[in-house]
């Protein structure tokens, strides 16, 4: 006699809402945001929990806001804005191809 396997997931197109906020101080702090954008990047290529090869477990992140608040902001009192003008990052993909371009630009 089989025994079915019960799985607890939950439903496919399911959507979920999250902040994060993510604070730079120093040059370190900025390598870790590109390291965070890139897991998100390439989390979406993998999958969360069990049973993954049977198509459980895929996500994607949409539409994301990448704000920005600097000291001057908060002395201020304003409020967060679009970072430098991009308000058209909305995936993990573009965030970390923006922050990329940045460090180029930089360095």
């Amino acid at each position: 006699m089989a025994n079915p396997r019960f799985i607890e997931r939950v439903p496919a197109g399911s959507e979920f809402n999250f902040e994060m906020i993510y604070s730079v101080y120093q040059k370190e702090d900025y390598d870790m945001l590109k390291m965070l954008f890139e897991g998100m990047y390439l989390l979406e290529d993998d999958y969360i929990g069990a049973s993954g090869s049977r198509g459980y477990g895929k996500i994607k992140f949409k539409d994301l806001e990448f704000k920005q608040k600097t000291k001057k902001d908060y002395q201020e009192g304003d409020d967060w804005e679009d970072v430098e003008g991009e308000k058209d990052l909305k995936t993990p993909g573009e965030i970390l191809n923006w922050l990329k371009n940045q460090s180029r630009k930089e360095g």
